[in-house]
């Protein structure tokens, strides 16, 4: 069976689906083409009672050395006799019952440049010789040579015709298809380049911050770390690099005075520990303006981050994370029950944006029950 691709990409095929729409009193055609998927000659059928085309085999009926000579033939339309036709009818009963029972029909041979190898490919047009079929006034007329130039050149100039607008229209879509590739390769390049800039930014930032981190662990004779979440925070820093160096000190100022562990030579900071010390840095920080939400998922993620900046605040004051806890510290208080309603009545959405924002709501997603309860689920 042909591949869609063949079908559309063969000039000689996409004739012969044409051709019993075009040609008045066809039987049937029949195509000897180069193929470029399988490199070599192929034949192929269409019938008029067909909707479809078949593939031949070239088998011993087919005089392939004759087909070859007369593809290197420039003459555009001829008409055959049976004795002129590159294949033989005695040798195989099979292929002469499909195709060639027809032979006192007339034969309009018609050659197409194959864009392919450089030669003709060969089209076989087998029709009634009627002519009535032709709209001429005698029904029991047999076409004579005049008519036959004729209908050869008007059905040759229509395969021509077809075959230009066809090519003109594939070069469209290969101009379309450069047009979007092009679009594509400049978008990847941005998202490259975006994304180099930003691990760039990032590993500055986080240099930086490793220096200050240094003076402070010296003078305090200790080791200070920052934690994966608090580096990824730090990371995303776009505001003045000045404002970092007092910000980091009283996180590492309050890491120190709430660190249990007073024996321990590793000092840890986390995300909390910068919570409430600088609101204008903390939110330059932790900004979502460069965050495209779709608009149904926005009211879920707004409630996300009132219910994480909640979490910071009881972290930060060593209070349970609990529904009432959570509710009260909003800057809008509301019960436990309605910080229960809203998680459930969003609790799809919220599954969606915590795929979305691995790395956002890290409180209340490992910690705060209620919403671990909705994302485990």
């Amino acid at each position: 069976m042909l591949s869609n691709n063949k079908l559309t990409y063969i000039d000689t095929l996409h004739l012969l689906s044409q051709a019993k729409e075009l040609v008045i009193g066809l039987n049937k055609a029949l195509g000897f083409y180069y193929d470029p998927f399988e490199k070599q000659i192929a034949a192929s059928l269409s019938e008029t009672k067909s909707n479809h085309i078949q593939e031949l085999e070239l088998e011993d009926n087919y005089d392939l050395r004759k087909i070859m000579q007369m593809r290197k033939e420039k003459q555009s339309a001829v008409w055959l006799s049976e004795n002129e036709l590159p294949f033989s009818l005695k040798k195989n009963r099979s292929i002469q019952s499909q195709v060639f029972d027809e032979l006192k029909k007339t034969v309009l041979l018609l050659r197409i440049p194959n864009k392919d190898d450089g030669e003709m490919d060969l089209i076989y047009l087998f029709f009634n010789a009627n002519a009535s079929n032709f709209g001429l006034r005698k029904s029991d007329d047999v076409l004579n040579t005049d008519h036959k130039v004729i209908i050869a050149q008007l059905i040759y100039n229509s395969f021509k015709q077809i075959l230009s607008q066809r090519n003109e229209l594939m070069q469209q879509v290969d101009q379309l298809k450069n047009h979007y590739a092009i679009i594509q390769q400049k978008y990847e390049l941005a998202k490259q380049n975006e994304k180099k800039q930003k691990q760039d930014s990032n590993k500055q930032v986080l240099q930086y911050c490793e220096y200050l981190i240094g003076k402070q662990a010296e003078q305090l004779g200790v080791h200070i770390e920052m934690s994966r979440e608090l580096m990824e925070l730090l990371g995303d820093y776009r505001g003045p690099i000045q404002n970092i160096e007092p910000l980091l000190n009283e996180a590492i100022k309050r890491a120190n005075d709430t660190n249990d562990n007073i024996l321990s030579p590793v000092l840890t900071l986390e995300e909390w520990h910068f919570d409430n010390l600088d609101q204008d840095i903390y939110e330059a920080i932790t900004n979502t303006d460069d965050i495209n939400i779709e608009g149904r998922y926005l009211t879920t993620f707004k409630l996300l981050e009132r219910y994480e900046e909640s979490a910071r605040k009881l972290v930060s004051n060593r209070e349970k994370l609990t529904g009432a806890n959570v509710g009260k510290a909003l800057a809008k208080p509301i019960s436990a029950a309605a910080v229960s309603d809203s998680l459930k009545k969003h609790q799809d959405k919220i599954k969606t944006l915590c795929k979305q924002y691995p790395n956002r709501w890290k409180i209340i997603r490992n910690e705060f029950r209620p919403l671990t309860n909705i994302i485990g689920a």
